[in-house]
C-alpha cells in the first residue's frame, strides 16, 4: 500500500479502497476453515481504517436464503463493508468477484451497519459504535443489458469468407 500510494499520490479514496480490497483478496489464503469470510471483512475494515478510507462494518441476508427480519441462524448473515459515504460495496462471495462489485444476491436488500468505535471482548454487548441501515443498491435490466450491433456480409472476392462489421 505505500508503494501505491508513492507511485499514486493522487489515487481517490475510491482507488485506495479497491486497492486494499484487491491486495487482501489476493494474498488471502483458500481455506474457508481456518481464514472464514466474516475475518477477511474484518481485516478489510482495519485495512480501510489505518489508510483513512471512510467505511462501516455491516450484516446483510441473501434475498434468496432467509430475510432479514426471518434470520434465526448466524449463518443466514454475510459480512459486508461499505466505503466512502456507501458508495462502494464489499463482500467476500466465493470465487473472485471485482472490487466493489454488487452480487445480484444483495442488491436491493438492507443492511446492518456500524461505524466500529471500540471492541471489548469481555463486555456482553461485545462492541461500540454507531449503527445505521444501509439499502444496498441494486441495477435495473436496462442498466445490464448489452446492445451490440453486427453486420455480416460474404465477401465478394471469396464466398467462403464473412466480412464483419461490429459496434
Amino acid at each position: 500500500l505505500l508503494n501505491y500510494k508513492q507511485k499514486f499520490p493522487n489515487a481517490t479514496q475510491e482507488d485506495l479502497a479497491v486497492y486494499c480490497y484487491n491486495a487482501l483478496r489476493l494474498y488471502w489464503p483458500n481455506n474457508l476453515n481456518y481464514f472464514p469470510p466474516t475475518i477477511f471483512m474484518i481485516q478489510l475494515e482495519k485495512l480501510l481504517k489505518e489508510n483513512m478510507v471512510e467505511c462501516k462494518i455491516g450484516f446483510a441476508a441473501s434475498k434468496y436464503d432467509a430475510r432479514m427480519d426471518e434470520i434465526t441462524n448466524p449463518e443466514d448473515l454475510y459480512c459486508i463493508v461499505t466505503a466512502n459515504d456507501n458508495k462502494q460495496f464489499f463482500s467476500f462471495t466465493k470465487g473472485y468477484r471485482p472490487a466493489a462489485e454488487i452480487p445480484a444476491s444483495f442488491q436491493g436488500e438492507k443492511a446492518s451497519t456500524i461505524v466500529l468505535k471500540d471492541y471489548k471482548r469481555n463486555n456482553p454487548v461485545g462492541i461500540e459504535g454507531d449503527c445505521d441501515e444501509y439499502k444496498i443498491p441494486e441495477t435495473t435490466a436496462g442498466q445490464n443489458k448489452n446492445s451490440v450491433k453486427m453486420q455480416v456480409n460474404f465477401s465478394e472476392s471469396n464466398p467462403l469468407e464473412l466480412v464483419i462489421n461490429r459496434e
